[in-house]
């Protein structure tokens, strides 16, 4: 809830104090017959989302107020049933204004929908009478479907673990140790105030962090946080006193400054971003390729998950962490994992499938020469040394159940009764494992889909090619 809002109508600027920060709203650009209704679902937004996430939503209606002008729309009786429509293709059309006049892409077309989809709801449940017949901005024609911002590879990751605590910068140090571990947004981290750790009752230096969301405006606490990071965050609230007693704030991501009018600022996202890439640089982080990587501050947030997943934490425990409402949010990137670690491990498999032309090829023919180094197999031969010679059982065999698919195997067209039977027998397995689920599922899909990789290798070597 916002400290203090002021309307200033003849700047058409709407200034709010929230928690010692200044906000500001324009909406010069809004039609003049909407100006009251707009003000007032401000205020409404200001409540439920508090006075940044207002802020941004605000950015992203812009663009329908444009609309409105360049379709020449004065009043209610501008809006037809064809609006919608008309607006849609004004996002598909429009270019960004920075950044080299590009397409918009297509979660920032999403944004601004949903902005006017929440400005007409909300005003036809407020003001029925003036917006009762105006029942356009419905469904979802931007929806993003694949999750847009990237994660950070796991050796960028370690890179950053390896430096961060000897980084002389105590906000980017603090800063990265909390999205790292935590996956809290941007903005709930530049929130944390001087009272956000709690003690609690587990031991001697155990404490509990306590922040407000920046989506739903509410508070959270994440129960028994890592000691590293309570110590980083009280140095943080030590470091930051002076300037907060000087300028009686809260915030401990607050820092005094001569180039701010105020005298300080509280770092934003902007300047969040441009720090954690600067500290990236100065320890010659780099992507895995050997090409600069460029980090923004969510896609901690993104990484959460998929670390999670790999490891095989429960969705549940995840959805805990991040703080999500629905347990669909989590999934959906979970989901990504799998999906990724599924066609990672296709991929890694295929490329390792040996076949060959015929027994007498020099690789085959070892069986022969060298029997003691071989075992013939229903899917061919198996070239492990570990187990050939032993009476132990293969552990990959007892992993997989089927010897396909495994780096040791080796095969010819001779086996290729054997495969086309497999394969069958697989497909049928799939069909009566869906119901248990898409893991299950999925396990079944790996095997078809080495198996008919190891068929169309074998018939391209029946067929001579």
């Amino acid at each position: 809830m916002y400290d203090k809002l002021e309307i200033n109508r003849n700047k058409k600027l709407i200034v709010i104090i929230e928690e010692n920060i200044r906000y500001q709203i324009n909406y010069k650009r809004v039609p003049l017959f909407l100006t009251f209704f707009y003000i007032e679902f401000i205020k409404i937004m200001l409540k439920k989302r508090g006075a940044n996430s207002t802020r941004h939503l605000n950015t992203h209606i812009v663009r329908f107020w444009d609309f409105c002008k360049e379709q020449n729309i004065n009043s209610f009786d501008g809006f037809n049933p064809q609006i919608t429509n008309y607006f849609i293709a004004y996002l598909n059309t429009s270019l960004t204004k920075i950044g080299g006049n590009k397409p918009l892409k297509q979660n920032t077309k999403r944004a601004c929908y949903q902005a006017v989809y929440l400005f007409f709801e909300y005003s036809k449940f407020f003001y029925a009478d003036d917006f009762k017949s105006l029942n356009y901005f419905n469904g979802e024609p931007f929806d993003v479907g694949e999750i847009l911002t990237e994660s950070i590879p796991e050796p960028i990751l370690k890179d950053i673990k390896i430096n961060l605590l000897s980084y002389h910068d105590i906000y980017v140090r603090t800063y990265i140790l909390i999205a790292l571990n935590y996956g809290m947004r941007y903005s709930e981290i530049i929130g944390l105030t001087d009272k956000c750790l709690i003690k609690n009752d587990l031991g001697k230096h155990k404490y509990d962090l306590h922040f407000k969301t920046s989506k739903g405006n509410r508070y959270r606490t994440i129960y028994s946080i890592n000691n590293t990071i309570t110590k980083e965050i009280q140095k943080l609230i030590e470091y930051s006193k002076e300037v907060r007693k000087k300028f009686n704030l809260d915030k401990i991501f607050a820092k005094a400054s001569i180039h701010s009018k105020y005298g300080f600022v509280v770092y934003n996202n902007t300047v969040m971003n441009r720090k954690i890439n600067k500290y990236l640089k100065e320890n010659n982080i780099k992507h895995p390729s050997g090409e600069d990587f460029k980090i923004t501050s969510h896609m901690f947030r993104r990484t959460i998950p998929e670390m999670y997943s790999k490891k095989g934490v429960d969705v549940y425990v995840a959805k805990e962490v991040l703080g999500h409402k629905n347990i669909a949010t989590t999934q959906k990137y979970y989901d990504r994992t799998n999906e990724y670690e599924y066609e990672k491990s296709m991929g890694l498999a295929i490329e390792k499938i040996s076949v060959f032309k015929n027994i007498e090829e020099i690789e085959i023919s070892a069986v022969k020469e060298n029997p003691e180094k071989f075992r013939i197999i229903e899917e061919g031969y198996c070239t492990n040394s570990d187990t050939v010679n032993s009476s132990k059982i293969c552990p990959h065999l007892i992993g997989r159940g089927n010897c396909y698919g495994c780096p040791s195997m080796v095969t010819t067209p001779d086996y290729l009764p054997f495969f086309y039977n497999q394969l069958k027998i697989e497909k049928n397995n799939l069909d009566n494992v869906y119901e248990f689920g898409l893991d299950v599922a999925r396990h079944y899909e790996w095997k078809i889909g080495i198996i008919k990789e190891i068929i169309n290798k074998l018939e391209g070597l029946s067929n001579g090619s």
